[in-house]
């Protein structure tokens, strides 16, 4: 008894690949190997601009050519500290190395200046090319004696206006800016 009756007695089934399968195969695997490059090679390159995206901090008031620094005005608590959002932008023709910020000074609605000026703790910006940005998260409020945590040159409640400047090496007070600081009890 016979299982399987192909009809042609005698003959073996065969397996048998003409050249133009293997040429076909070949190039279809070439053909893969081509279209994964292409596309590792385009999403290797926005991963890495991603990467250098998120370095910098994406602040809601960026700097730009027409407002080199940025800073929002600062409503907190006399004695306190607040974590603040500070642009920078280069638009000089040369890199700025070791750029670092400094409030100069504040003054009251008197236009007298406040006794001590308040202290904006920010990373150093290694390097700053022209004609670019940079995002900064800082901490900014009066200096505090750091055994009693208690702050004698916190000005009085009131309204002040302040000059933020930013420095380089080789570019003392680059630019500056002011902004509002309201301080509440």
């Amino acid at each position: 008894m016979k299982v399987f009756d192909l009809g042609m007695p005698g003959k073996k089934a065969s397996l048998s690949l003409s050249i133009n399968a293997v040429v076909v195969l070949i190039l279809a695997i070439v053909m893969l190997g081509l279209g994964l490059g292409f596309i590792r090679n385009i999403f290797g390159g926005a991963t890495a601009k991603i990467q250098a995206g998120l370095e910098s901090v994406s602040i809601r008031n960026p700097a730009d050519a027409n407002s080199p620094i940025t800073i929002d005005d600062i409503t907190m608590k006399r004695t306190a500290q607040k974590e603040i959002e500070v642009g920078l932008y280069n638009k000089g023709a040369a890199d700025l190395t070791n750029v670092v910020l400094q409030v100069t000074e504040c003054r009251d609605s008197k236009n007298d200046p406040v006794g001590t000026a308040p202290i904006i703790a920010a990373p150093a910006v290694p390097a700053l090319p022209p004609s670019t940005g940079k995002g900064l998260k800082a901490i900014f409020g009066w200096p505090h004696d750091e055994i009693t945590n208690e702050c004698s040159s916190c000005p009085p409640v009131g309204n002040y206006i302040c000059t933020i400047q930013a420095n380089a090496d080789g570019a003392l007070g680059f630019e500056t800016a002011q902004f509002f600081v309201r301080l509440v009890s």
